[in-house]
């Protein structure tokens, strides 16, 4: 049984199939891979520092174990803590959108509007004609954002606007070309927070607000902190970049390496023509 020879390498560079790869061309992809792939580990190490001193700020955070040592935390001014519990409200807001009450809600308010668009087509001679084309999209004129005032986390109180979380998709509301999406936090959920204990009160870290993981146990949160799923994604695409640019850059017919005052004339992989 004969193989099938796919490749072959020649004076002036390599064969794969009837695609020609020249030297020159084998040359710069080199220097694009070092030095793309030298921007790279500088970037991955950043993620990784990024990565690292997010986590510290939950490795180091206080993890009481019972109610009792989390309010003694709050009474020493212990610091930063890791506590799962049920946050609850009994000042809630409602919206005549959807039924019922809640910690707070957004009702984002849509209009189905028509626009206008210039078209360009071109038939099998090549002719080419242009149209005005009608399209409607329900488009965003209007946010309302209800809050309770507070919220209680075991004997602990402090403002719902502290609280950074998500809203739960609700409901919408259609009246004719109108429409109201709601979204927001129903009166009690688990969640393990991430707070300051101080002066016996539990207060915001920083500009980062009190930060709400919802139905998520601590080690959870510690274990997602800790990953470093979000280098190795990253390493995954840029590499994915740097082999497509390579595979389009020798697909290409790069007649410059071949002439003008490129650089490359002056390299000895290069022949001289005569």
């Amino acid at each position: 049984m004969t193989l099938l020879k796919i490749y072959s390498i020649g004076s002036d560079g390599l064969y794969i199939g009837s695609i020609e790869i020249k030297k020159s061309e084998i040359a710069v992809s080199l220097i694009i891979i070092l030095l793309t792939g030298s921007i790279g580990f500088l970037l991955h190490d950043f993620i990784k520092e990024q990565i690292l001193k997010e986590a510290q700020i939950y490795n180091r955070a206080f993890k009481p174990q019972t109610v009792e040592q989390f309010q003694y935390g709050a009474q020493t001014s212990i610091g930063n803590a890791l506590m799962l519990g049920t946050l609850s409200t009994k000042d809630s807001v409602s919206t005549e959108h959807a039924n019922g009450r809640y910690m707070s809600l957004e009702v984002i308010k849509q209009h189905y509007t028509m626009h206008t668009r210039i078209v360009t087509k071109s038939d099998s001679k090549g002719r080419t004609t242009t149209s005005t084309e009608i399209y409607y999209s329900w488009d965003n004129v209007g946010r309302e954002v209800k809050q309770a005032k507070t919220f209680s986390f075991y004997d602990f109180t402090s403002s719902v606007a502290n609280l950074r979380v998500s809203n739960d998709y609700i409901t919408t509301d259609t009246h004719g070309s109108d429409r109201w999406q709601v979204s927001g936090l129903p009166l009690s959920f688990n969640a393990t927070l991430l707070v300051n204990l101080h002066d016996n009160s539990i207060l915001p870290i920083d500009n980062r607000g009190i930060e709400v993981y919802r139905d998520q146990t601590v080690n959870q949160v510690v274990s997602t902190k800790n990953s470093d799923a979000g280098a190795t994604i990253f390493d995954i695409i840029y590499t994915l970049i740097i082999i497509i640019f390579v595979v389009a850059f020798v697909a290409a017919k790069n007649d410059w390496l071949d002439g003008g005052s490129s650089i490359f004339l002056r390299l000895p992989f290069r022949k001289n023509k005569t």
